[in-house]
C-alpha cells in the first residue's frame, strides 16, 4: 500500500510537486508501512483497497467525514478505481448518518473530485491542497 501511495504521489501528481525531489520526498515521507498499520489499529478509521487479479491497486481510507486517502497505482490509472473508492467511502458516510464530507485535495485530483460532486469549501492550504466538501445522503 505504502508504495502505491509513493508510485501513485511520484507519477501522477506532477502538478502538484514539479518533479521536485524534496517536495516529493516531503509528501511521501519515509515510505514505511506504519501510517497503514496505524489506520488498521485505529477503531475510527476506516481504509479499502481495490484489487485486480489479487494485487492491491488503489486504495482510500477517511477517518469519520473526513477522506484522508485516495490513491491508484499509475499502471491502473482510468480504470474506475479512484472514483469506485470514493464512491465506496460516501456511501458508508452516508450510511452512518454523516451529513456532510471533507477532503484536501491535491491540485492534480481537484477537477476529478468536482466531477464525483464534490465543490471547493475554503482557500487553498499553505501546502497547495485545496480543501473540499460534499453534501451526503441526497
Amino acid at each position: 500500500m505504502a508504495d502505491i501511495r509513493a508510485r501513485s504521489i511520484r507519477f501522477l501528481c506532477f502538478q502538484d510537486h514539479g518533479d521536485d525531489p524534496a517536495t516529493m520526498e516531503s509528501w511521501i515521507g519515509d515510505g514505511s508501512p506504519a501510517k497503514f498499520l496505524r489506520l488498521l489499529d485505529d477503531a475510527n478509521a476506516h481504509l479499502v483497497v481495490a484489487e485486480e487479479d489479487g494485487a492491491i491497486v488503489g486504495l482510500g481510507a477517511r477517518h469519520g467525514n473526513q477522506v484522508t486517502l485516495n490513491y491508484v497505482d499509475p499502471d491502473h490509472r482510468f480504470k474506475g478505481i479512484s472514483k469506485e473508492i470514493m464512491l465506496h467511502l460516501q456511501a458508508q458516510m452516508s450510511a452512518e448518518g454523516l451529513k456532510l464530507a471533507y477532503l484536501n485535495s491535491s491540485r492534480t485530483a481537484a477537477a476529478f473530485y468536482l466531477v464525483l460532486g464534490w465543490h471547493r469549501s475554503g482557500v487553498d492550504l499553505p501546502d497547495g491542497s485545496i480543501p473540499m466538501s460534499m453534501r451526503l445522503g441526497g
